[in-house]
C-alpha cells in the first residue's frame, strides 16, 4: 500500500509541474528607431486592448527598446509618440497565450507646429445711393 502511495504522489508531482509553468498571458517588446536607423529613447509607448480598453505605457530605454510582459490575450493597438516626430500606430496586433512578440517601429521626423492667424480688412462698400465715383 505504501509503495502506491509513493507511486501516485511521483506522478501527481511529475504531471503538476508543467501545469504549474503555464503562462496565460503574453509578451509583447521591440525596438524604436528614426528614418536613419538610429536608436530612439524615451519614446513614449502605449498598448491598448481593443475589446476592454485596457492599456499599459512603457518609456524606450538607452537602446530604444521596449518591453511588455503579462498582457492579457487579444488585440491590441500599439502607440509610439516622442516631441518631434510623428505618432507612429499599429493595429490588429493579436497576442495568443504564450506569445512572445517583438513589433520595431519606425518614427518619422515630424515638424513643429505653428499656429497662423490671418486678418483681412475688406473697403466698405456704399450700399446706399446709385452714384457711380472713381479716381482717375
Amino acid at each position: 500500500m505504501r509503495f502506491r502511495c509513493v507511486v501516485f504522489a511521483s506522478i501527481l508531482v511529475l504531471f503538476a509541474a508543467p501545469v504549474a509553468a503555464q503562462r496565460t498571458s503574453a509578451i509583447l517588446r521591440g525596438t524604436v528607431t528614426d528614418a536613419s536607423r538610429a536608436l530612439v529613447p524615451g519614446a513614449t509607448v502605449t498598448v491598448t486592448h481593443a475589446e476592454t480598453g485596457f492599456s499599459q505605457t512603457a518609456v524606450t530605454n538607452e537602446s530604444g527598446i521596449y518591453n511588455f510582459s503579462q498582457l492579457p490575450i487579444g488585440r491590441y493597438q500599439l502607440k509610439v509618440e516622442l516631441q518631434g516626430f510623428k505618432t507612429a500606430t499599429r493595429t490588429d496586433i493579436v497576442l495568443a497565450v504564450a506569445d512572445n512578440r517583438e513589433i520595431d517601429v519606425e518614427l518619422a521626423p515630424g515638424s513643429l507646429s505653428e499656429t497662423v492667424r490671418v486678418i483681412a480688412e475688406t473697403t466698405p462698400v456704399k450700399t446706399s445711393g446709385g452714384d457711380v465715383s472713381g479716381i482717375i
